[in-house]
């Protein structure tokens, strides 16, 4: 009798081991999970910061190329092509008239 207590006694500990190793490993399977669930959050946020980046470069280089637009015209280099490049041409077609 007391030699199937004592088998018994071995075997439950022998089956709480068993318990505790499975544990382990779900454990580390849990916190392996956790962690490539937190890395691809944190990739993602990354990748959406990069994003927001690229949208803001594109603007500022809107707001420079509108910014350079203005100060072209202000300065009046648009009305370069309007003005005394058209009187010269008539000026040297003016003997094939006839």
């Amino acid at each position: 009798m007391l030699a199937l207590l004592q088998l018994l006694l071995l075997l439950s500990m022998f089956l709480r081991q068993l318990l505790r190793l499975l544990l382990v490993n779900l454990f580390q399977l849990l916190l392996f999970r956790f962690i490539r669930w937190l890395l691809r959050d944190a990739l993602v946020i990354l990748l959406l910061f990069g994003l927001e980046f690229l949208a803001l470069i594109d603007l500022l280089y809107l707001e420079f190329l509108l910014l350079l637009l203005i100060f072209l015209v202000l300065f009046g280099v648009a009305r370069v092509w309007s003005g005394d490049v058209f009187r010269w041409r008539k000026i040297l077609y003016m003997d094939r008239g006839a």
